[in-house]
């Protein structure tokens, strides 16, 4: 009993348990780190939006496929991961790695638009329901009264 508690001990404190822990003086720094280059370059999107609209575009499409990106991206990381790992191809880690952030996004961003597209699977997605022809009554505009007269 005392070894196995022991072992747990030291298994906790020696491997990828005490590594992933997040209550590490270090996460303290790289959160800042993290937190201030995301808003550097969301000021510096913001002030190259008009002289590059071709990234604004861009980041609309990516950001309006956001929440479809992540509900997707697991069945591509996956599927690269298996065809990758078993059958010999994993070769550099840091370019698998690359090349499997690559592969899952760009393939999840496809799946995604292709999925957008298609009124009966949108909501698959995170597009609004709606029935075929007509918004949802929650969606709808309110009602306008009649213009015109009769005489």
């Amino acid at each position: 009993m005392m070894a196995a508690v022991y072992g747990g001990d030291w298994v906790w404190k020696h491997s990828l348990g005490f590594a992933t822990n997040v209550f590490q003086p270090v996460s303290v720094v790289y959160s800042l780190i993290v937190t201030l280059a995301l808003f550097t370059g969301g000021t510096w999107f913001e002030a190259a939006r008009d002289t590059h609209p071709t990234w604004d575009v861009w980041v609309r499409r990516i950001g309006n496929a956001s929440f479809g990106i992540y509900l997707v991206h697991p069945i591509f990381v996956h599927s690269w991961l298996d065809v990758t790992g078993p059958s010999g191809l994993a070769f550099n880690p840091w370019l698998n790695t690359v090349l499997t952030a690559m592969v899952a996004l760009s393939m999840s961003l496809l799946t995604v638009s292709w999925l957008q597209g298609r009124t009966r699977l949108a909501w698959l997605v995170g597009k609004p329901r709606t029935v075929v022809g007509r918004p949802r009554s929650a969606d709808a505009p309110p009602s306008q009264p009649s213009t015109l007269t009769g005489s």
